[in-house]
């Protein structure tokens, strides 16, 4: 995905959490659990979405961080747990961002482990493309 706005504002923007419920219609809330201000890796925050029926709470846990290069994640729920990792590089218009997520499944519910990582793949691209349409608008920070 390429985004039409500086590499420090695109990753900026996903390193702080509060930002996630412009992105995530579904997301209720997003609560930094452990440092306040910039992520570490080592942090820890709850997320608390809507699904089809039910209210979820993630927890979610920085893996990696390098700044403007790299941010990935680790998140629980029951017997899901699922790695997001995006990465920023510098283009000549911007930046170009690539997200991938993987979910695995523990017991018998890893017969559903394609759908959801099918399902992860799917909401990433539209959390990528709502992303391009929010940091390039006027309500872009900057703008």
């Amino acid at each position: 995905m390429e985004i039409h706005r500086p590499i420090e504002e695109v990753f900026a923007f996903l390193a702080d959490t509060e930002n996630w419920t412009r992105l995530q219609p579904a997301l209720r809330e997003s609560e930094q659990e452990t440092s306040r201000g910039l992520m570490r890796v080592g942090d820890t925050f709850r997320q608390t979405l809507d699904v089809p029926g039910q209210r979820v709470e993630l927890l979610c846990k920085v893996i990696e961080i390098e700044e403007n290069e790299k941010l990935s994640f680790e998140y629980s729920w029951n017997q899901l747990l699922l790695d997001v990792h995006f990465v920023f590089k510098p283009s000549s218009d911007g930046t170009r961002l690539t997200a991938r997520g993987e979910g695995r499944i523990n017991g018998l519910l890893a017969l559903f482990e394609p759908a959801v990582n099918g399902e992860i793949d799917a909401q990433l691209k539209t959390n990528l493309d709502d992303l391009k349409i929010l940091l390039e608008s006027s309500q872009a920070p900057g703008k």
